[in-house]
């Protein structure tokens, strides 16, 4: 079985011991890890139903999975979790506090996103009504080539039609990435805007 986490040094960061200890081997595996179900090593029992995208790739995950994915997208940024996170406080609050929200959406799918065989990230989507329903990339990533592979996997995970993002009005950073990349708003309620591909 895949581990995500080196046995040995406990980081979070791909091992360069691989001959050494347990960690992701993602090359033969599109990344799909222990957690998703059984899978043989080097095998790819669940295809591409559950990887999209090309540079940047969004991989289905567990939900037991999925705490640590929010951890990896929202770590090392203060700024989100003090200032645009809807409930401010601790990185292990702000993460919990998200965690908490997401699971409970009915149908909800859960995804690592991943550059460069690296994990940087999650999405958590609801396919039958198209939403982005959370997503977090790491702060050292946002990059525009990593942004525009990002776009592009998402485009690929909701089949290349409408999908739509709902953030909270203080998230004006995601709510101007958003809009410089083409999306259309609207403002709902006092509590959310609503954004979608125009």
């Amino acid at each position: 079985m895949f581990k995500e986490y080196c046995a040995r040094c406990q980081t979070k960061e791909y091992c360069l011991e691989k001959a050494n200890c347990l960690c992701a081997h993602v090359e033969n595996t599109y990344g799909i890890d222990d957690n998703y179900g059984d899978i043989d090593e080097g095998k790819d029992k669940f295809s591409d139903l559950n990887v999209y995208g090309g540079v940047v790739e969004l991989i289905r995950i567990k939900k037991k999975r999925l705490k640590s994915a929010i951890w990896t997208g929202f770590k090392d940024d203060p700024e989100l979790i003090s200032r645009y996170h809807i409930s401010p406080g601790t990185l292990q609050h702000c993460v919990q506090h998200n965690y908490d929200n997401v699971i409970t959406a009915p149908g909800a799918e859960y995804f690592k996103v991943m550059f460069k065989k690296k994990e940087i990230g999650f999405v958590v989507s609801v396919p039958g009504p198209h939403l982005l329903l959370s997503f977090g990339i790491n702060k050292n990533y946002r990059t525009k080539e990593v942004l525009s592979g990002w776009l592009e996997a998402l485009k690929e995970l909701f089949h290349h039609t409408f999908y739509i993002v709902t953030l909270y009005p203080k998230n004006t950073r995601a709510i101007m990435f958003f809009i410089r990349n083409k999306f259309a708003f609207s403002i709902t309620s006092e509590n959310h805007i609503v954004l979608w591909q125009s």
